[in-house]
């Protein structure tokens, strides 16, 4: 009797479980899909953002996350694509930050610049006084920075580097590009000579 006590106790706890798995709704999965990423697991958390977009194909957040993890794990095209359907659906200034980033990874620089405009006329849009949006708009400022300074746009890089310090003074980043930026004008000028 004891034994079958536990197994039935068992095979209740199971039904239990997959009750309460299937009414878990897309929120609950995309919820658990971010403590999951904090906490580093990744293929959890991936699988709980597909199925929070099987169960909310609209979700443009989910699709934002799934492609960030996705840029993450390397897998570039399935983050592009969630990335294009994040657009599709609710173009923010994040997402295009995040495009913008895979796309300076993958050498697509000209596509990378166009992503960082839109993110940051999107984000000037919002609420350009608070620190948050402040914090970001240098993240995005220094990015695109360096994506100038790449398509030989050092007066571009400067700007957008002195930008983003403006923004947000203690970006170390953006202030190691910018010191970076001038060593490299200034051994340029002397190579020049008089």
């Amino acid at each position: 009797m004891n034994n079958l006590t536990r197994l039935l106790g068992s095979l209740a706890l199971a039904a239990l479980l997959a009750t309460t798995a299937e009414s878990q709704t897309a929120h609950d999965y995309f919820t658990n899909g971010m403590a999951k990423k904090q906490a580093g697991d990744l293929p959890g958390a991936l699988a709980d953002l597909n199925k929070a977009i099987e169960l909310n194909s609209n979700s443009a957040a989910a699709y934002c996350l799934r492609g960030e993890l996705r840029q993450t794990s390397l897998l570039w095209s399935g983050a592009m694509a969630d990335f294009n359907k994040a657009i599709e659906l609710r173009p923010d200034d994040l997402t295009y930050y995040m495009r913008g980033t895979l796309k300076q990874a993958k050498g697509e620089l000209a596509g990378a610049l166009a992503d960082y405009n839109q993110a940051i006329a999107l984000a000037r849009s919002a609420k350009p006084a608070d620190k948050r949006i402040r914090e970001f708009l240098a993240f995005v400022y220094d990015h695109r920075g360096t994506v100038k300074y790449r398509l030989d746009d050092a007066a571009g890089a400067r700007a957008d580097y002195t930008k983003a310090i403006e923004l947000d003074p203690i970006n170390e980043p953006a202030r190691n590009a910018l010191s970076a930026l001038k060593e490299s004008e200034l051994k340029k000028e002397k190579r020049a000579g008089p």
